[in-house]
């Protein structure tokens, strides 16, 4: 395959990486004609032999109407065929990617020749030679590669907002995405870029436009990268913070010389009761997150609300120090910088799993003992 020159992605590619914080980030936007060169087709030859048409299984796809995940306009043209099991041959014979349409789940062996060269040609220290079917899978559309995309990104990268229109502008100029089959790699325990230690997470989109006979490699690694304040010792960070029962759910009181180092408090008191051992949680990376509200108390409920989906959901972080960026109390919006890790069962004991913020019993006291203070109840 060649790598096509693309000097709006490359500028694009350098902004994200240039721009990461707390972690090294290895983003990489790369187009390839899917014409076959000289070495791709003695590759091709060796491999293949005389099973060029024998389909290949995926692994299971992301939930969304069939037509959509594989690439049909609208539902109409795909209630028109039959699905035929991967084990039938079409009645042509023919490999291509419009008959193997019709086999729900599977890859023709050409395609799937392609995206491992494209994985080859990128990553050169690896060989993906031998991957089969089940390390792709068919991504559902479009838009669930922008949302993941910018939700990995948006934390880690200063300013990602600011240059991702042009990011999703220029993909579209390049590979028409509407008109693409979108393949996702799904990384195993075998030796790849993506299971290195140090890599803290990754993904890896593969577009294919038959029309244009071209692909596209979207991959993304977040890579370890020690802080300067790392080595602070844990004292350093007090425990200003403890959880009183509650009838049926938990109350969390933190407290502080101010009203920001009490919301520091209360976020750590918010990701230490996942865990029944703080202490093994490791500052590898972190996560900006934002709340604004109409007062102070919305504001910290919508705040915790966001640390409690980003526990929920990719990269499942937990964060072990906090500190706040920007706090505009006239306009109650508050942004925090929490360092930890992504929850891992068997690294880190499990707590006591939180359900929901409420705003029940919230309290703020500004001034007791000379001290800030606030009360926050959990659902469990």
């Amino acid at each position: 395959m060649k790598l096509l020159d693309n000097i709006v992605l490359t500028e694009i590619t350098g902004k994200i990486c240039e721009n990461a914080i707390d972690c090294a980030v290895d983003f990489r936007l790369e187009p390839y004609s899917s014409k076959m060169i000289s070495t791709d087709k003695r590759s091709w030859k060796n491999a293949n032999g005389t099973n060029v048409n024998e389909p290949q299984i995926l692994s299971p796809p992301e939930e969304l109407p069939l037509s959509h995940s594989l690439g049909f306009n609208n539902l109409a043209t795909f209630d028109s065929h039959r699905l035929r099991h991967f084990s039938e041959r079409s009645l042509s014979g023919s490999d291509n990617d419009e008959n193997l349409a019709q086999m729900v789940g599977t890859i023709s062996r050409k395609t799937l020749f392609n995206l491992t060269q494209m994985l080859n040609t990128s990553f050169l220290d690896y060989d993906f030679s031998n991957k089969k079917g089940p390390s792709f899978a068919l991504v559902a559309s479009y838009q669930n590669v922008r949302e993941s995309c910018d939700r990995f990104l948006t934390p880690v990268v200063d300013g990602y907002n600011r240059f991702s229109y042009a990011l999703w502008d220029a993909i579209e100029e390049e590979i028409k995405p509407s008109d693409c089959v979108i393949y996702k790699y799904i990384s195993s325990s075998e030796v790849d870029p993506f299971t290195e230690d140090g890599v803290l997470w990754h993904f890896n989109y593969l577009f294919h436009n038959r029309n244009l006979k071209r692909f596209l490699l979207m991959s993304c690694r977040a890579l370890y990268m020690q802080n300067s304040d790392e080595g602070e010792a844990d004292e350093d960070w007090p425990v200003q913070y403890e959880y009183l029962d509650h009838t049926a759910d938990v109350q969390l009181h933190s407290w502080g010389s101010t009203f920001e180092e009490a919301v520091e408090q209360l976020v750590i008191a918010f990701y230490s009761y996942h865990t029944s051992d703080p202490t093994t949680i490791e500052r590898d990376y972190s996560m900006d997150v934002g709340g604004k509200g109409h007062d102070r108390e919305s504001m910290i409920y919508n705040l915790l609300e966001e640390c409690l989906y980003l526990f929920e959901t990719e990269p499942f972080f937990i964060g072990r120090t906090v500190k706040i960026l920007e706090y505009k109390k006239e306009e109650n919006q508050i942004m925090i910088r929490s360092h930890g890790e992504s929850f891992d069962k068997k690294k880190h004991p499990c707590g006591t799993a939180v359900k929901a913020i409420t705003y029940s019993g919230m309290q703020i006291h500004d001034n007791v003992d000379g001290k800030a203070h606030i009360y926050l109840i959990v659902d469990i």
